[in-house]
């Protein structure tokens, strides 16, 4: 029949072939099923955590579209508490924290806000960028200047050619109304495209109007005038601002030459105003010009005003009279109205000159 012996610590075993395959094979079945079953709880706890793994980042991910709406729509405090709840367990915390700091910022709790930018630096420390640029606008958003200003600079040495950095540089610069230094950052903003061609000539135009409106007395305001490049003179908001300045220390018809050729090419309502407050020049002539404008602009109500100005100064009162009407039938200004009273009154119409104040 066959025997099978095994010795095994002094001791003999004999049994038959077959047995000894039949007991091999079991064996061998249950270290199989031991096996599969091992591996099929391991996989089941895989399983398990990859659920519970799905449920709590669909939850957090629920949370942050949850806040970012409340964020939206003005609720503050329900925003900030989804977007905490469940930031550290979301894929994406550093999002969850910028938004609640946001949150934070919009009910004045600065102490919570910066607690919300520190744990975004700390769970993504490579965001630190967006981490300052996000701190510097809502420091300059509260009026903490010293803070914003401290953030950009420390930003500046660091990434002194970043776009991102060049433009929050211009905004908190361009709200302070530090007019130079907006002039000093435009060359690098229009060196990397940080800043559209026209919006560079748009932020040159407000930073020179800026500095000629701060000039103090006239000897600074001829100093700002000659830093003005040339092309730039006719831009109507930079004209503007020197001519009130000129208007204001006295010397306001030195421009109006320069007025004329501008408003000849370049249209401008409030730069048409100021030219009807200016003192000091041929009013007739004045009159004159500006009536040659009625051609093309006889329909803005600034224009229509200026030469009712311009009439009353003359003492025109039936001209002063018909545009100051004309004017108020397009726009009533209330500076048109008095000055109808105060024509109609010269010319003996109490009655209506009540009716007008």
């Amino acid at each position: 029949h066959g025997l099978l012996a095994i010795a095994y610590q002094g001791r003999l075993i004999e049994t038959s072939v077959n047995v000894a395959l039949v007991v091999l094979g079991l064996t061998a079945l249950l270290c199989y099923g031991a096996a599969r079953l091992v591996a099929h709880l391991w996989s089941l706890q895989r399983r398990l955590h990859g659920w519970a793994h799905t449920q709590k980042t669909g939850r957090a991910r629920q949370d942050l579209v949850a806040g970012a709406i409340a964020l939206a729509e003005g609720h503050w405090r329900q925003a900030e508490e989804a977007l905490y709840r469940s930031a550290e367990i979301s894929e994406a915390p550093f999002l969850h924290y910028l938004a609640a700091a946001r949150a934070a910022q919009a009910q004045r709790a600065h102490e919570r806000r910066d607690h919300y930018l520190d744990l975004a630096r700390e769970t993504t420390p490579k965001a630190d960028l967006a981490v300052a640029l996000t701190s510097a606008e809502l420091h300059l958003e509260h009026g903490e200047i010293t803070e914003a200003r401290d953030v950009l600079q420390r930003l500046r040495s660091l990434h002194p050619a970043h776009p991102e950095v060049l433009r929050a540089a211009l905004r908190f610069h361009v709200e302070r109304g530090e007019w130079s230094e907006v002039l000093g950052l435009l060359p690098a903003l229009s060196k990397r495209k940080a800043l559209a061609a026209k919006e560079v000539s748009a932020r040159q135009v407000e930073a020179y109007a800026g500095l000629l409106r701060a000039a103090e007395d006239p000897e600074s305001l001829e100093k700002a005038w000659a830093q003005v490049p040339t092309p730039l003179r006719k831009r109507p908001p930079v004209l503007y601002a020197y001519a009130s300045q000129l208007q204001r220390y006295g010397a306001g018809s030195r421009v109006i030459p320069l007025i004329h050729k501008t408003l000849k090419s370049d249209w401008d309502s409030a730069l048409c105003a100021c030219y009807g407050t200016i003192e000091g020049g041929d009013t007739a002539a004045q009159i004159r010009e500006a009536e040659t404008w009625l051609a093309a602009h006889g329909e803005d109500p600034s224009l229509l005003l200026t030469l009712g100005r311009l009439c009353y100064k003359s003492g025109l009162w039936g001209k002063a009279c018909y545009y100051f009407e004309a004017s108020i039938a397009r726009q009533p200004y209330p500076e048109a109205y008095w000055l109808l009273a105060e024509t109609l009154d010269h010319i003996g119409d109490p009655d209506r000159a009540a009716e007008s104040r």
